[in-house]
């Protein structure tokens, strides 16, 4: 994992969106708002992470599939690898004044199996989303939401951490 413990903003936005993610969705989920925060803070992220930018604004983030898992000691890829399809095939409608676009969560998401790491891309619109702050935020521990082997659980923790 990246960090034992951490506390991780998220957006209002999202933690109040109408959406039914799996557990190791929301893991993967929970690891994309963390590393986007080192890099909306300034630090450096940790080796065992990679975000790059492309000329888009689009972003790639390359992480080891241990960081998706409940434990360290877990080997079940398969659920990654699941994980990574399903948040692929779910998406969301952006709109404004000018443009109206059909975004997935996450795309081309590859599964390095000599390495043991995962990458995959994420559309700047949903970087956005996931950092607009405007209509307030939930800040949880990362160590205490990987815990929950529900999802409903995890979605409840969102809800009422910081009340």
């Amino acid at each position: 994992m990246i960090i034992n413990n951490k506390d991780v903003i998220q957006s209002y936005i999202l933690t109040t969106a109408r959406y039914n993610y799996s557990v190791p969705e929301n893991r993967i989920l929970y690891r994309m708002i963390e590393a986007f925060q080192f890099l909306l803070n300034g630090e450096k992220l940790e080796g065992k992470v990679k975000v790059s930018k492309n000329l888009f604004g689009d972003y790639r983030i390359s992480m080891l599939t241990s960081s998706f898992l409940s434990n360290e000691d877990s080997k079940n890829h398969l659920e990654v690898k699941k994980a990574l399809r399903s948040l692929a095939k779910k998406d969301f409608e952006y709109e404004d004044e000018k443009t109206w676009e059909f975004i997935t969560i996450i795309d081309n998401p590859i599964f390095h199996k000599n390495d043991l790491y995962v990458s995959f891309g994420v559309n700047h619109r949903v970087y956005e989303a996931l950092l607009d702050f405007s209509k307030g935020f939930r800040k949880y521990e990362l160590k205490t939401a990987f815990e929950f082997n529900s999802s409903y659980a995890m979605r409840m923790y969102e809800l009422i951490s910081g009340q």
